[in-house]
């Protein structure tokens, strides 16, 4: 098999299983308006992913965007390595987007909690000038926009459908399982149940969701240098790896168009994967703690 017809393959089925995971649900099988909609049938694996790691964008074109990367990767490595030369660095590249996204994860959720204290203060503002709780929470929604600007316009239009306030905000957190979203949301069903100083006790949410956002991004910040090392551990054997080939083109041959080469290759990344993954839970645990 050539290289070429490899790579075409390779080509073809990435092409399906992305097209497959970033295929969206038909619009109808889901009653819900059409940006909780959106949020709610984001796509397949592949959607969510880019979706957690805070990659915007059509999932489809970022799928046929790295499925053109694996292809011109392996059809490169196939000119000196043959096709097993091409099916490693295919796999390689793709262990790396899939690396890439997981230590990406959870990105995108936390730029959406960053919101919710502006969307609370819009909330609190709503309800001094004289507005109803539904009212002021579909307005917010709308000024602050994002994820929780979306579940915010959700609730407005259950409400309108004729569900009570309490009720319309239940799927907020079912959504979205965080602590922050469910502190917000309380918030919001106390606001609705027993009335009072409702907007002085949103902003004092807001304010405690604040606090806790500086406290998570300090922790954050002290552990990048730890990141930023591990992320130059990680990436240094396959730079040495690039360079080598590229001063010596024997090297490249050895290494990909031989079976003892690309056996080391294959336990190289193995061992490499398997060190980042480490690592990374290593750095994430002391963070967290």
């Amino acid at each position: 098999m050539s290289a070429s017809a490899l790579g075409a393959g390779l080509a073809a089925v990435l092409a399906v299983a992305c097209a497959a995971a970033g295929r969206a649900p038909h619009p109808a099988a889901d009653p819900r308006p059409g940006p909780d909609r959106h949020l709610r049938h984001s796509g397949g694996p592949w959607a969510r992913a880019l979706a957690s790691a805070g990659v915007e964008g059509d999932p489809r074109r970022w799928g046929r965007a790295a499925v053109g990367s694996v292809v011109l990767a392996a059809l490169l490595a196939g000119v000196r390595g043959g096709p097993l030369g091409a099916a490693a660095v295919a796999l390689v590249v793709t262990a790396s987007f899939a690396l890439a996204l997981r230590v990406g994860r959870g990105r995108g959720p936390r730029r959406a909690d960053a919101l919710l204290p502006d969307l609370l203060e819009h909330v609190a503002r709503a309800l001094r000038s004289g507005r109803d709780l539904p009212g002021a929470l579909g307005e917010a929604g709308a000024t602050v926009g994002g994820a929780h600007g979306h579940e915010a316009a959700a609730v407005v239009a259950r409400v309108e459908r004729g569900a009570t306030l309490v009720a319309a905000l239940r799927p907020w957190p079912e959504a979205h399982p965080r602590a922050a979203v469910g502190l917000a949301v309380a918030g919001l069903e106390v606001a609705a149940e027993a009335g009072g100083a409702r907007a002085r006790a949103l902003d004092g949410i807001a304010a405690t969701l604040r606090a806790r956002a500086v406290v998570a991004d300090e922790t954050r910040a002290l552990a990048t240098q730890a990141r930023a090392s591990a992320a130059v551990m990680v990436a240094l054997p396959v730079v040495v790896a690039a360079l080598g080939s590229a001063a010596d083109p024997r090297l490249a041959r050895t290494l990909l168009g031989t079976p003892v080469g690309l056996a080391c290759v294959a336990v190289a990344g193995v061992l490499d994967g398997v060190g980042a993954w480490w690592m990374h839970r290593v750095v994430d645990g002391a963070a967290v703690r």
